[in-house]
């Protein structure tokens, strides 16, 4: 099955991950889904805060859905 269901991911104009010694003012990441319920899965999941951040940290990413 192709992979056709996309998320692009970025931060938000006043992010402080933008920081070059962070995430960088350039960063975007895209994941890619056999499915359109897959993808909502991992929306959803990404909708809690993240394990490996430090405690206090909320970092948020502007979510694009993308399609092939």
């Amino acid at each position: 099955m192709n992979k056709q269901y996309g998320v692009k991911m970025t931060l938000p104009k006043h992010s402080t991950y933008l920081r070059e010694n962070l995430l960088g003012s350039d960063f975007s990441a895209e994941r890619w889904f056999d499915s359109a319920e897959a993808r909502q899965k991992f929306l959803d999941s990404y909708q809690q805060d993240f394990l490996y951040y430090r405690i206090g940290d909320r970092p948020r990413y502007k979510y694009e859905l993308i399609e092939k």
